[in-house]
């Protein structure tokens, strides 16, 4: 039997939650594959994650590093609009949905591209292909 007041315990507490994160994904990406709203919010959290990571480069002043990740986060945009047209969504709630989600990551890093990184280990996986 698995004392969970042990795992909640400090480093612990993060690796379990990751683990239990990527189940998660795992047991829901052949579900994600055949919904259109599933493969919308991805290609929308994509390109959101490529335009922070691509902020972050930037205010390091990574220009070559910058331009590609702004490149895929232009390819991501463009893939998340062609999705959401698919559904029938409108440019603003497009735009909506984009604003949304640049707020939830800024919140992610606090407000502060340094701790990118946080961003990085949730999504550089799911977002680099």
């Amino acid at each position: 039997m698995i004392k969970w007041s042990s795992i909640l315990l400090g480093g612990q507490r993060r690796w379990c939650l990751r683990s239990l994160l990527l189940l998660a994904l795992a047991s829901t990406s052949q579900a994600e594959e055949d919904d259109p709203k599933a493969r919308y919010d991805h290609a929308l959290k994509c390109a959101v994650y490529h335009r922070m990571v691509a902020g972050a480069l930037k205010a390091d002043d990574r220009g070559v590093l910058f331009e590609d990740a702004e490149a895929l986060a232009i390819k991501g945009w463009e893939a998340a609009q062609g999705l959401g047209a698919d559904l029938g969504m409108t440019e603003e709630e497009l735009q909506d949905d984009w604003r949304w989600q640049l707020q939830a990551f800024n919140q992610v890093i606090n407000f502060n591209y340094r701790n990118i990184r946080q961003l990085k280990v949730q999504y550089l996986d799911r977002c680099s292909g």
